[in-house]
């Protein structure tokens, strides 16, 4: 079954035509994401309308725990497939989440953390120092290892009294003090707020943060914001797509980084230069990249992509949809994204789906995505393990 606002996204991106803001920030089927943590844990955040859950599983998906609710208290909890709650897990099971809430204004970026494995999770707290005033979108969550996370998300506090998308400020912020005072940090300005974040620990222990950014104040191309850790950040466009439009493509671009330093990168355009989705790499932080090339079928309106390594082990995986079916499809690269095999189709659902996501455990990469009428599946991709 196919809601109205799939028939709007789908025009949308057909014709190049802005999303009505109604469409915009309406929930739209299943959300659930998920991430593996060392110990090869796999950890879910899940949105039960008026409250956010955690659960694992270690089995590979399998069989999962008994959800645990991160608000003691109802909160309306915000989400979409492109504007999701955030799980993070570090090496010693330190759990992070990030979602959006109702407060005193709507989309209120909250975080909580739990010191014991899932069992327990602190209370909220509002990730802006300027909760109260200023919408947050697309926020992210990084857990740094040394018992303390990296939350990045777009910030409108700039935002023109007439309402007009000029583009958000991309804020940070710490928790040196887990979170009792936060202060947010400005690293770019002019994002596109409605198109979701991508990052990824760099080599040099920062952030690699893949966006799209608003250029020229009517261009809305890729970019990289590399965030050291020390917080200074540098912005370099790594896209020359020329997409042209003064709207919400809701279409954010994927990353994901291999052990050689390598940056495998995979976005949609619209633009003069090329259409659909994309996937190059760069070695050099961006300043050079490969050569782009599509991915899927753009006729079957091929989107929302994501990529995935481990070792020299590459995966991208989209969605298609054929004004009936939407597909999951996925193709792999055994050469570090130097060469690809050809795509094939992962599964399918008439029903209400959530986007795919390539999940790596750090042996195996998989697929990560949860349909109306299947439920949440986890599929093998590469050197998979078996539960």
């Amino acid at each position: 079954m196919t809601s109205m606002r799939q028939i709007v996204l789908v025009t949308a991106l057909v014709l190049g035509a802005p999303l009505p803001a109604a469409y915009a920030h309406e929930a739209m089927g299943p959300v659930v994401t998920a991430t593996f943590a060392a110990d090869g844990r796999l950890w879910r955040a899940l949105t039960r309308k008026d409250w956010l859950e955690v659960d694992y599983s270690t089995d590979l998906g399998v069989t999962f725990s008994v959800p645990v609710r991160v608000n003691a208290k109802r909160q309306r909890i915000r989400a979409v497939p492109e504007d999701r709650p955030e799980i993070a897990v570090d090496a010693q099971n330190r759990v992070f989440v990030t979602w959006a809430a109702d407060a005193r204004q709507p989309w209120t970026r909250y975080i909580a953390w739990s010191g014991d494995s899932g069992r327990t999770f602190s209370a909220p707290v509002p990730v802006s120092d300027a909760a109260d005033r200023a919408v947050q979108n697309q926020t992210v969550v990084q857990a740094v290892g040394d018992g303390t996370a990296r939350v990045f998300w777009m910030d409108a506090r700039n935002q023109r009294a007439d309402g007009a998308p000029v583009g958000s400020l991309l804020f940070a912020t710490f928790n040196p003090d887990n979170w009792a005072t936060p202060r947010s940090v400005q690293i770019h300005d002019a994002m596109c707020e409605c198109c979701r974040l991508a990052v990824a620990r760099a080599a040099d222990g920062g952030s690699a943060v893949l966006s799209r950014l608003v250029i020229d104040g009517r261009i809305r191309d890729v970019g990289i914001v590399s965030v050291a850790p020390d917080g200074t950040a540098a912005a370099r466009r790594v896209t020359n797509d020329g997409w042209e439009i003064n709207a919400c493509p809701e279409h954010g671009p994927a990353l994901a980084i291999a052990p050689g330093g390598r940056y495998h990168m995979a976005w949609f355009t619209l633009g003069t230069q090329r259409q659909g989705v994309y996937y190059a790499h760069t070695d050099d932080g961006g300043r050079t990249m490969s050569v782009p090339i599509a991915v899927g079928d753009r006729s079957q309106l091929a989107g929302h992509a994501s990529v995935g390594v481990v070792g020299t082990t590459v995966a991208i995986a989209w969605q298609e949809y054929d004004g009936v079916r939407t597909s999951i499809h996925a193709m792999l690269s055994r050469d570090n994204g130097d060469s690809w095999e050809g795509p094939r189709e992962i599964a399918g659902t008439k029903t209400e789906a959530d986007y795919p996501f390539v999940l790596s455990n750090g042996r195996a990469l998989y697929l990560s995505w949860d349909s109306a009428d299947s439920g949440y599946r986890l599929f093998p991709l590469a050197g998979a393990d078996r539960p």
